[in-house]
């Protein structure tokens, strides 16, 4: 992971354009990270949690996406102050936590569900696995987690085109910032290897995004939304997508 100043300087500088990323899309990637939402939230048993935390609640763009009487019952997480402070102009009356995922400071079962999208690409592996564990430690039934496909062929060619061709082009020409920050994807296999080890159970996922997100064309996002409603539920289309979402459970709490 990049040095924690260099996350919060980041984070800082796109908090106003990621929230209205969710509030008005308007790049096939703006599109993308509504549907991961909406997808994610298919899964989730809100309905049935007393209390729900969105770890990563970046903009607060959730709340858009959930009918008001959960507002209430939703806490917003994330490490970087400057999301919250987007966050909470969504919602002034929302309870909001900063911190950092490995070291989330809520007791043991505070929360029925837990929203994880968008925060593994920021973790390396060892952070991963501690921020897997204090998911199992404050969740007391389900998470629903999302995270960037390293197999997928469409997410190597997004991660080649900004970080190595774009970042190198930036730093030879000294035209735009190079990039201070890396997206970091992972064997799906490893995750859910994580997550068995901390206790959970893997019970539902979905398929995400089968495009590099480098075009923005009316064609392009005709043929991604074709792709998500036939692909998304597709086993054997999963190892090409560009995200996973699971959601998975506490074992001694399946069946």
């Amino acid at each position: 992971m990049d040095s924690a100043s260099e996350q919060e300087a980041y984070f800082a500088e796109v908090s106003s354009e990621y929230a209205d990323s969710y509030t008005n899309p308007q790049t096939i990637m703006d599109h993308e990270k509504v549907h991961r939402l909406q997808v994610a939230l298919s899964l989730a048993p809100l309905d049935d949690s007393e209390r729900v935390l969105n770890v990563g609640v970046g903009g607060g763009e959730l709340a858009q996406f959930v009918p008001p009487s959960l507002h209430e019952r939703i806490v917003g997480f994330d490490f970087s102050r400057a999301m919250i402070e987007q966050a909470r102009r969504r919602r002034p009356d929302g309870t909001f936590v900063q911190g950092v995922v490995q070291d989330i400071p809520l007791g043991d079962g505070a929360v029925d569900t837990v929203l994880c999208l968008g925060v593994v690409g920021y973790l390396d592996p060892a952070e991963l696995r501690e921020a897997i564990e204090e998911l199992y430690r404050v969740s007391d039934v389900t998470v629903v987690l999302s995270f960037a496909n390293a197999a997928s062929p469409f997410r190597r060619a997004r991660q080649g085109y900004y970080y190595v061709f774009l970042d190198t082009l930036k730093r030879l020409s000294g035209l735009g910032e190079p990039l201070t920050h890396r997206y970091r994807s992972y064997d799906p296999e490893m995750v859910i290897e994580l997550l068995e080890a901390a206790g959970f159970s893997v019970t539902d996922r979905a398929y995400l995004t089968y495009s590099s997100g480098l075009s923005n064309t009316p064609i392009h996002r005709r043929l991604y939304r074709f792709f998500e409603r036939r692909l998304s539920q597709s086993d054997r289309a999963g190892p090409l997508a560009m995200t996973w979402v699971v959601k998975a459970e506490k074992r001694d709490h399946d069946g």
